[in-house]
């Protein structure tokens, strides 16, 4: 496919919207800021259409770009979060709080059970349960070999199980 015309971009971003916004909001770690993701991703295809490569997968471009955005996201919100606990700590010697922020965000089994993969076994179990997308399509968007994508979905699922199974200790990453 050579550069989208208008049209033919909008059409082939509507017909990933959906899939895109369920992707989105379960990578981040705030979901709210899934719709303004999305937005900033289809603003930057937009303007880098140019780049499109005739040829390329137009759904592993958009998930590429996705991705970069959801990274920087939750780099924002990792970095925040850092500095708010930092202030918090020192605001709160001598208060007592039990309560963290996203508490009942995280409560679900599945929930807890995705947030123990790391990053890279998340990411592609997502792309292929959540999104469809094929070995070769996620091995596209994360620039990883199949043979790597193949052995972070393994990874994922045995994590996965014996997780939900409650044969898992309390680290992530186990």
């Amino acid at each position: 496919m050579a550069i989208p015309s208008t049209e033919e971009f909008l059409v082939q971003v509507a017909g990933l919207s959906k899939q895109m916004s369920n992707y989105a909001r379960r990578s981040l770690f705030d979901p709210k800021e899934a719709e303004d993701v999305l937005a900033d991703v289809v603003l930057a295809a937009w303007s880098e259409r140019n780049a499109f490569q005739a040829g390329s997968n137009f759904k592993s471009w958009m998930y590429r770009i996705l991705l970069n955005k959801i990274y920087a996201t939750n780099r924002r919100y990792v970095l925040a979060a850092k500095a708010s606990k930092r202030i918090a700590r020192e605001e709160k010697r001598g208060m007592e709080s039990d309560a963290t922020p996203n508490d009942s965000e995280y409560s679900d089994e599945m929930k807890r059970a995705l947030a123990r993969l790391n990053e890279a076994e998340r990411e592609a179990f997502l792309l292929l349960s959540l999104v469809g997308l094929s070995y070769a399509e996620i091995s596209q968007v994360t620039n990883a070999p199949v043979t790597t994508v193949i052995t972070r979905l393994g990874r994922a699922r045995s994590k996965l199980k014996a997780c939900l199974r409650g044969e898992v200790g309390t680290q992530k990453g186990e």
